[in-house]
């Protein structure tokens, strides 16, 4: 399951964490009612512990783990305590069914699925006890097997492996934590959580001897098909690319595993995923005449995995081929590339219609559509469908929920069974709302944030038109299939078909550069930002531990008040309102304090950001006990890089020695200097750093080597020292390495085999352009200023997915903001107008203010890098033509 997955499942507004799932309390009265009064009994989310009283838990060992099927949850539980009382073994289960179906969906992390109690013996005699107690008393009971474990004996539920007791764990620098354990020289090593059992080096196995899985080689399946690679893994299963070795066919083959993979047919009735590739399969058979669909070759069980074989659909899902410079609408600068874009998508409207009304010639509802699962050739964009797992038949009785209810975000609309007279009407139509949301993302892949407001479809689609030069026609085709208005659909793709350059000639479009009204702009900007304000002010929880602001998923595994995910990036952006909130949450930081010997060092992540904030408002002494705190921390001068190591904390030095004039500040930045030149490689005559796995960096900014590069740009222009500037100009060349141009722009790709770039802040043009700006800059070298201004000027584009600062519009605009800061140059400031009017269009207005989506437009959040903080940081310094937050030294202009 991905994190947006797991901690998207509590909240439809916000990203949570599951342990505040609402649960019932049917697995924990049956625990009560069976352990003694005197033992311990502690709810903490999504586990529930019970000890013995006085119970001191060993380190580590080997634990029993007990899956269940759903339905025998309660009857295990009750089976298996008994045993765990009269041994005097401490235990854990999840706290709820609801917690239990989530373990065992089929997206959840296959290392941690289905383990619906863990136990923990405090020694091996006693492990091996207890284990065989356990297998005897449930040889009646089956349940998913535990990836991670060993199955014990023939048991249908228990399992175990070697691992942690009790939470040792190791801070990695940007954040996050590793699960430790003791090796046998007493040193501590990764408690490794992989999805297959793997024992410690040092530990022998207790019962057998067990292969080791790096030496086992893949098997023949159903004695005829050669498995060459792994396409996809969930919990449920695998899905692979094998050769047929009966006619050397290349096919895919999808696996199911027995009781994992829970999905709603009714009110009380569950099947698992070896049911719904039965159901896939029924639908193939049914589709058999068709050329859009895979032919199904075959089925068979082996092992108790459930195996559907079919034919391999070759191209690349829609969901990529339209990331494509060539393809995606956005990407286009010039009325021919718009007609090169139409061409494009109206061919792709007509197949993709007539490939669903062949399904539904054969009586099949797809329930499921989206750019994930159509496939394209992109030479001759032949259009073919996968995945029908939650089709329909709809000779095969009424449509059951996972029919109704299931469906990708941003592309399906949910049929509400209880209002409908006629479902399949309903449900043909949802088809043809699918297709038309499918066929949106080639223009702008935010189909997320209909989701979160619905309204701001006919919005979107109206300004792409207006600023595109969209014919009408296309809007009006798109809003007429996703109305299942077939005729009037097929009557307007005729006319889009025949368009020409004189017809698309830009109505706004890149003439709108010139006419924007920038007084206006800026004034929508600083209405707005009040606004975001407002909103991030109402839905802080200072009363919460975890968390002082909704966040991203990140905010669960890092630290809560890092700049970039937690509570000093959002605080930042109130500071820069000039809203007075720093006694409002005094309460929360003065909680956190207590956890910051537990921070990394960095600037992004941990301390060094955390001092720049309190720097920023007036608390200087506090700035420098933190940033002595973080001097001491065991990750200092380990990593290099921007936003976690040693580029940036020379930045926040320098900034806060900007500011005080205290010497100690300089003094750490000059030491995070002479790690970033000590730790340095050459490389083909060019200066560069290593990754934690000894490759070169890429060349982006935030963890690349732009970041270190503007790192050192700045101690140089502080410090005058030239050996800065000299490693810097090294540096310069290794990242030029790496320069290409695409579509007539600078771009910059990310590895040696040049195929992806990016234009945003986090790894891509616009942030190496603000890095060549400002390096240009101190060192007075004009081709420098005006490569940045290319890149920047190329990374420009009017939309974007998505408006946050790391890989989104903010970010972007920003950049712009230093290119017009540094030029003069209007044409920049223009386009950061821009920029802010169409984040505009994403705002959503809410009683208490207005708040923009955040990464992937899935959730609100209010952090700086992937939340509403960070667009209002962008908008604030459009009115107020401030320095750049987190990357300029001093905060005023140049």
């Amino acid at each position: 399951m991905s994190a947006n997955e797991f901690y998207g499942v509590v909240s439809k507004e916000f990203y949570d964490t599951p342990d505040n799932l609402p649960v019932s309390g049917l697995y924990l009265n049956h625990v009560k009612r069976l352990v003694p009064r005197s033992w311990r009994i502690q709810v903490r989310g999504w586990w529930t512990f019970i000890s013995p009283a006085e119970h001191k838990m060993a380190k580590q060992g080997f634990k029993i783990h007990i899956s269940a099927i759903n339905k025998d949850a309660v009857s295990i539980i009750n089976a298996v305590l008994p045993i765990l009382i009269t041994h005097q073994v401490a235990f854990k289960f999840v706290s709820g069914p609801e917690m239990y179906t989530l373990g065992i969906s089929k997206n959840f992390g296959r290392s941690g699925s289905a383990k619906l109690i863990a136990v923990y013996p405090s020694n091996e005699e006693i492990f091996r006890q207890v284990i065989e107690d356990l297998y005897h008393a449930t040889k009646d009971f089956q349940g998913p097997y535990i990836l991670s474990d060993m199955r014990y004996k023939d048991s249908g539920v228990v399992y175990y492996r070697y691992g942690g007791f009790i939470s040792v764990e190791k801070l990695k620098i940007n954040g996050t934590a590793e699960a430790m354990i003791q090796g046998a020289d007493g040193s501590y090593v990764s408690d490794e959580r992989v999805p297959y059992y793997k024992l410690p080096e040092w530990v022998a196995e207790p019962f057998q001897q067990v292969n080791d899985i790096s030496s086992l080689s893949v098997p023949l399946l159903n004695d005829r098909y050669q498995v060459l690679n792994v396409m996809k893994f969930s919990n449920s299963g695998g899905v692979y690319l094998a050769k047929d070795i009966s006619n050397d066919e290349s096919v895919v083959i999808k696996e199911a595993r027995p009781y994992i993979g829970l999905a709603r047919v009714s009110e009380d009735q569950y099947v698992d995923s070896k049911e719904l590739l039965k159901r896939e399969a029924l639908v193939l058979r049914k589709l058999k005449k068709l050329d859009c669909a895979p032919r199904l070759i075959d089925e068979f069980e082996q092992e108790s995995h459930a195996y559907l074989v079919q034919s391999f659909i070759p191209g690349q899902p829609l969901s990529s081929f339209r990331a494509r410079d060539n393809v995606t609408l956005i990407s286009k600068s010039d009325p021919e590339g718009v007609i090169d874009f139409i061409m494009t998508f109206s061919v792709l409207a007509r197949r993709t219609i007539e490939m669903v009304k062949k399904v539904h010639s054969e009586q099949v509802i797809l329930g499921d559509l989206s750019a994930s699962n159509v496939m394209v050739e992109p030479d001759s964009l032949t259009v073919r469908l996968i995945d029908f797992e939650t089709s329909w038949d709809c000779e095969e009785g009424e449509p059951d929920y996972i029919v109704t209810d299931w469906g990708t975000d941003g592309y399906r609309y949910r049929v509400k069974r209880q209002s409908s007279k006629d479902i399949k009407s309903d449900l043909l139509k949802s088809d043809w709302y699918s297709l038309s949301m499918t066929l949106y993302s080639t223009l702008l892949p935010n189909n997320n944030l209909f989701e979160l407001a619905p309204d701001k479809f006919d919005l979107m689609l109206t300004k792409l038109t207006e600023y595109y030069g969209l014919p009408e026609s296309l809007k009006g085709f798109l809003k007429a299939l996703r109305k299942a208005n077939l005729d009037s659909a097929m009557s307007l793709l005729n006319e889009l078909e025949g368009v020409s350059a004189k017809t698309v000639l830009p109505v706004e479009s890149w003439q709108g550069i010139n006419n924007i009204n920038i007084a206006k702009s800026i004034d929508r900007a600083a209405v707005n930002s009040e606004r975001l304000a407002d909103y991030v002010e109402s839905v802080a929880t200072p009363l919460r531990e975890d968390r002082l602001w909704p966040s991203g998923t990140e905010i669960f595994v890092t630290k809560p008040a890092s700049l970039a995910y937690g509570a000093a990036g959002t605080q930042m952006f109130l500071v820069d309102m000039q809203r007075q909130c720093q006694p409002k949450y005094d309460l929360w930081w003065k909680r956190e304090w207590k956890n910051f010997e537990s921070y990394p060092p960095g600037f992004h992540s941990g301390l060094a950001g955390i001092s720049y904030l309190y720097g920023s408002i007036g608390q200087l002494d506090t700035a420098k006990t933190l940033f002595q705190q973080l001097s001491k921390s065991p990750l200092r001068f380990t990593n290099n890089n921007w936003m976690y190591g040693e580029a940036g904390i020379a930045h926040a030095g320098l900034a806060l020695f900007a500011q005080s004039k205290d010497e100690d500040f300089l003094c750490h930045a000059k030491q995070s200097g002479d790690y970033l030149l000590n730790s340095a490689e050459h490389h083909e005559g060019a200066l560069c750093w290593l990754d934690s796995n000894g490759q070169p960096l890429h060349p982006g900014f935030a963890d690349g080597v732009s970041g270190i590069l503007l790192a050192l740009t700045q101690l140089y222009e502080v410090t005058g020292e030239e050996r800065y500037m000299n490693s810097a100009l090294q540096a310069l060349s290794y990242v030029n390495q790496y320069a290409d141009v695409s579509l007539g722009r600078p771009v910059w790709y990310l590895d040696q085999t040049r195929q992806i770039h990016t234009p945003y802040w986090h790894r891509g043009a616009a942030g190496i352009g603000s890095v060549l700006l400002r390096m240009g800059r101190v060192i007075d070298d004009k081709e420098l200023v005006d490569l940045g201004c290319e890149a920047i000027g190329g990374a420009f584009s009017k939309f974007t997915v998505a408006c946050d600062q790391y890989r989104g519009m903010s970010g972007i605009g920003e950049s712009l903001l230093d290119a017009y800061q540094l030029t003069s140059d209007e044409r920049f400031l223009r386009m950061a107008c821009l920029v802010a009017d169409t984040i505009s269009l994403y705002i959503i207005e809410q009683d208490e203010g207005a708040v923009i989506p955040g990464f992937q437009n899935k959730r609100f959040q209010c952090d700086y890098a992937y939340g509403t903080a960070g667009v209002g940081c962008f908008l604030k310094r459009l009115e107020s033509q401030s320095a750049r937050r987190f990357m300029d030294i001093k905060m005023n202009r140049y």
